[in-house]
């Protein structure tokens, strides 16, 4: 397996084999039987910026509530005496609201990528892309003739994708209107 590449989106990815070989689909080296796959699909991951700047804000709102506190319990605090702690909650501030700002231009400069992926009857999920975005669609096209025809087989080397689900959404987006007798769902 190669190294992981670190691209702008926040992800790392590797090659990785994708395979059909006697009615099951390999992915690397996970197994998944052709019997089990409820849907194969590509979309294009998108970063969650609206997300992400949702919890910088809630971040900068703690950091800025602590700093308040502490500065309410200084004020009686006489002149001649000695701060305790105070170098390390500024270097731990320092550090936090660094950390936070580093995380939001991750997100906000992140690119959408193009993925393939193949849901089971269970909860797995396997998720490959490719930089050439017809290379995720054919492997679409060929993934799915083989579930139709079982007998098929071939290999195809694609690129695996681990990223941060709270900086991505996966799935359908479902818009539930009311809380009764709710029957189908609205997808984009």
């Amino acid at each position: 397996m190669s190294p992981p590449v670190t691209d702008l989106y926040g992800g790392a990815h590797n090659a990785v084999n994708v395979r059909v070989d006697k009615r099951l689909l390999w992915v690397g080296n996970a197994a998944y039987p052709l019997r089990n796959i409820t849907r194969v699909y590509t979309f294009l991951l998108r970063p969650n910026r609206g997300a992400a700047l949702a919890r910088f804000m809630r971040r900068l709102l703690v950091l800025l509530a602590v700093v308040v506190v502490l500065a309410v319990l200084d004020d009686g605090r006489s002149e001649y005496v000695a701060p305790t702690g105070e170098e390390g909650l500024v270097v731990f501030g320092a550090g936090f609201a660094i950390f936070a700002v580093l995380e939001l231009l991750a997100v906000l400069f992140a690119r959408s990528v193009p993925v393939l992926a193949v849901d089971t009857a269970g909860s797995p999920t396997a998720i490959v892309t490719d930089s050439d975005r017809g290379r995720v669609g054919e492997l679409l096209h060929t993934l799915a003739y083989a579930l139709e025809h079982p007998e098929t087989e071939f290999q195809v080397t694609m690129q695996t994708l681990t990223f941060s689900p709270q900086n991505y959404h996966v799935g359908d987006n479902v818009n539930m209107y009311g809380g009764f007798g709710n029957t189908g769902k609205v997808t984009n």
